[in-house]
């Protein structure tokens, strides 16, 4: 999965379960292949950048990280 994919898959009210496969998604889009580290430091940047640039999803990842550590 992309990472615009990605953050419109996120859903603060989805239940524990899908929580947790999306947070399990989103590590994964970070691993990339895994083979080089620097590749997945670049990809938390584009991540970063991709939040900065959307407020409406940083409201809905403050209600996500609420929900993830209140359950």
């Amino acid at each position: 999965m992309e990472l615009p994919s990605l953050l419109r898959t996120l859903d603060p009210h989805a239940p524990l379960a899908q929580r947790h496969l999306w947070l399990i998604e989103l590590l994964r889009w970070v691993r990339g292949d895994a083979k080089d580290p620097q590749t997945s430091v670049a990809r938390v940047r584009e991540l970063l950048d991709a939040v900065q640039d959307q407020p409406e999803w940083r409201a809905r990842w403050h209600l996500w990280w609420q929900a993830f550590v209140s359950s």
